[in-house]
């Protein structure tokens, strides 16, 4: 169990003290390993709630109480939020195989549920959900959305249980004061599995860069500013609100080459259509099933992707929380070099 308390301190107007037990669940993830540290360099007293198979090798050298559990089992979950004054739940399956839709969607939706009604029963005086900016759907046009954006309609799997749990928060959000955090893709370091973001970066460098390019673009933020998003929403957010974490607005065209550019790698200078690279991304799913592997994106993920813009705006978050993140050039060189020494396998 880590911690020597360290009496208490103030992130803006909502009380923080260092002697608090906080919960992470999802702590072996990206996210998770990156709230950890920044919850350690805060000098917090932190739990992790992870499941017996995780790989926790982003929790070494951390000093952290670690439980093991699921996030789906009740009694699990009573036994980690016990004692805990604060809790930041970040536990997800992040995963753009829609064989997984069961598995994906069940742990969204019934995790939450049991987490923050577990929060509720136990006490606890503060929950950070953290959702994503799925829940805020995308546009044909490069215009940033904000938090007032519409849930889409349909597509992958992950999308639909993001979308489930957010409302799950919402609902219980009378039961716990629930602030949720919309993250955009995180990259950075501290990502072992890796998530699908970082593996998209691996590939790159495995496969020398590509050759092809397309219309559409992403958000892109540091994994440890969106950690650090995640404690001033604890102690400047708003109960009931959503505050969207994310960090440059850059097209696909501009990742390829920042990720070939850092490496010396070929750039893309092919443009390809939407129509002819959902058809390839639609033959290579029935190839990777036919070979008993993960796609490297579903079609119902290419259809939110391709030709479409993820872009997004976290002027709330700088407003009310004083949140801001790094450069992109920052984040991605920091990617580039954590996949390069081998950390994350394509």
């Amino acid at each position: 169990m880590i911690g020597t308390p360290l009496g208490g301190h103030k992130r803006g107007g909502f009380p923080v003290s260092t002697t608090m037990k906080t919960l992470v669940t999802g702590a072996s993830g990206h996210l998770g390993a990156n709230l950890v540290r920044a919850l350690g360099r805060a000098g917090r007293e932190v739990r992790a709630l992870v499941r017996p198979t995780s790989d926790r090798r982003g929790l070494e050298g951390e000093r952290v109480e670690v439980v093991l559990g699921d996030v789906l089992d009740r009694r699990d979950v009573e036994r980690a939020v016990a004692g805990c004054a604060r809790v930041f739940h970040a536990a997800a399956v992040y995963s753009v195989d829609d064989r997984e839709r069961e598995q994906i969607v069940a742990t969204a939706v019934e995790g939450t549920r049991n987490v923050l009604e577990a929060a509720a029963r136990a006490g606890v005086d503060r929950v950070v959900y953290t959702s994503s900016v799925a829940t805020l759907g995308s546009s044909r046009e490069p215009e940033p959305r904000d938090e007032t954006a519409p849930a889409p309609r349909g597509g992958s799997a992950y999308v639909e249980a993001k979308v489930r749990a957010e409302e799950v928060a919402r609902e219980l959000a009378g039961e716990v004061p629930v602030v949720i955090v919309n993250p955009s893709v995180i990259l950075g370091p501290w990502d072992f599995k890796p998530t699908p973001s970082t593996r998209l970066v691996a590939r790159l460098l495995s496969s020398g860069g590509s050759p092809i390019h397309f219309r559409g673009g992403v958000n892109v933020v540091d994994a440890r500013d969106a950690a650090e998003g995640h404690l001033l929403a604890e102690s400047r957010g708003v109960p009931g609100e959503r505050y969207i974490l994310g960090g440059a607005n850059v097209t696909f065209r501009q990742l390829l080459e920042e990720v070939a550019g850092l490496a010396g790698l070929r750039r893309p200078w092919l443009p390809v259509g939407r129509g002819m690279l959902l058809a390839a991304g639609s033959l290579a799913a029935v190839v990777a099933r036919l070979r008993g592997s993960a796609p490297a994106a579903s079609p119902a993920r290419l259809r939110g992707l391709v030709g479409r813009f993820s872009w997004f705006t976290s002027e709330k978050a700088a407003r009310e929380l004083r949140w801001s993140a790094r450069s992109f050039d920052q984040t991605i060189r920091d990617t580039v070099r954590w996949c390069l020494e081998g950390r994350s396998q394509s």
